[in-house]
């Protein structure tokens, strides 16, 4: 959308009807509209504003801020975190789902919770990179990202 200059999206919340939808018209004129909160809930908002392109930049660079600040709430999101926002192995985090290296999470938590030494969790980091994923790897990057988790309270 951005690039064309053109088009609309859909930002959705998959356990209520809340949504944000933009739309870009012709000569970079921007309508923004949607509902916070699901209209089954107690309180909700529903908006509509318009505006041009020069908010894009700030926009995105905002909503990419906010989606790698998740605050955890628990050991395994901490570690689901730290596999999304450092280990990133296919360099993805920017453009995919959030649940894209979510499968891994368990198997790491499990080496975490039972007491596996960093080279341990940087091991098993680098294998999945290389055999499960496929692509290259780096050992040294699965390192710092095993001594994050490692050190995790």
């Amino acid at each position: 959308m951005k690039l064309a200059m053109s088009g609309n999206t859909t930002l959705e919340d998959n356990d209520s009807d809340a949504s944000i939808n933009f739309q870009m018209k012709p000569y970079g004129q921007v309508i923004i509209y949607g509902q916070v909160g699901g209209s089954h809930e107690e309180n909700y908002l529903k908006f509509s504003f318009q505006i041009d392109q020069t908010c894009i930049d700030p926009l995105l660079t905002d909503f990419y801020r906010l989606l790698k600040t998740e605050e955890p709430t628990n050991l395994y999101e901490a570690v689901d975190l730290i596999l999304w926002n450092d280990w990133d192995p296919i360099g993805i985090n920017d453009i995919a789902p959030r649940d894209e290296y979510q499968g891994y999470t368990p198997t790491i938590f499990k080496l975490k919770t039972s007491g596996a030494d960093s080279e341990t969790i940087a091991k098993t980091l680098h294998e999945i990179e290389t055999v499960t994923i496929g692509v290259v790897g780096n050992i040294d990057h699965c390192r710092k990202v095993a001594e994050k988790i490692f050190n995790l309270k």
